[in-house]
């Protein structure tokens, strides 16, 4: 979703708990996308009627590739410019 030029993700996306009648029901994560399957299968349940909560509370052990700052940010631009434009850069 744009919103004024700036990039912002209303679903929930990383870490999510998902029934598994429901991740079967929608077919899952959609294993021909390169980035996002997370935010994808979240549309797709809150496009489905289900209903998700946020966790605010909760903690988590960053990933292996969590190496740098540098190395997060460029993830982070990546990844928003994959869902804008649909195009990878790497």
């Amino acid at each position: 979703m744009l919103n004024g030029g700036a990039l912002v993700i209303k679903e929930a996306c990383g870490n999510m708990f998902v029934k598994r009648d429901v991740f079967e029901g929608l077919g899952g994560f959609n294993e021909e996308m390169v980035r996002g399957e997370d935010t994808d299968l979240s549309v797709r349940i809150r496009d489905g009627g289900f209903e998700y909560a946020f966790l605010f509370e909760t903690s988590f052990t960053p990933s292996s590739r969590a190496v740098s700052f540098r190395r997060i940010c460029k993830d982070t631009i990546s990844y928003a410019w994959f869902r804008a434009t649909g195009k990878i850069i790497d």
